[in-house]
């Protein structure tokens, strides 16, 4: 049977990081050179596509309110309500940019663990990998 590997993710992290961008006007000044849209987990409803809408709205100088991240994502009853719900969790200032730092750690893993999977399958199917050096141990080499 196989099962399906899942990346490492917060949801409730990345909740709260959307929660507080929405709530606290300066908030993006310190998450922003913390997270890209891409470290939002894909499987997480649609907070990588509002972060990216939060984003945009900010390099614009303009507002990060509810609607304006919903008119830049395309009107959605469910993703709306959504929105709605993260403006009445209660998120301190500090906890966004406490829960910004989870995000951004949970997506330094998944980038690591895809990359690792990758060299992994590079290395599977390379016909000259049987004589590469093997590493028994960090900083030794068998050949």
């Amino acid at each position: 049977m196989s099962k399906e590997l899942e990346f490492p993710h917060s949801e409730t992290a990345e909740r709260a990081v959307l929660a507080c961008l929405l709530q606290h006007d300066r908030a993006m000044d310190e998450v922003s050179p913390l997270l890209v849209p891409d470290d939002f987990y894909v499987g997480s409803r649609h907070h990588l596509e509002i972060y990216r809408a939060m984003q945009t709205l900010y390099n614009a100088g303009e507002m990060i309110t509810a609607a304006a991240v919903e008119r830049l994502v395309g009107h959605d009853d469910t993703l709306f309500s959504y929105l709605m719900r993260l403006c009445e969790d209660s998120v301190r200032y500090d906890d966004g940019l406490y829960h910004a730092k989870i995000v951004a750690a949970e997506s330094l893993r998944c980038k690591l663990m895809r990359h690792g999977g990758e060299t992994m399958q590079d290395a599977a199917h390379d016909p000259d990998a049987k004589s590469a050096p093997l590493c028994t141990f960090p900083g030794t080499w068998n050949k």
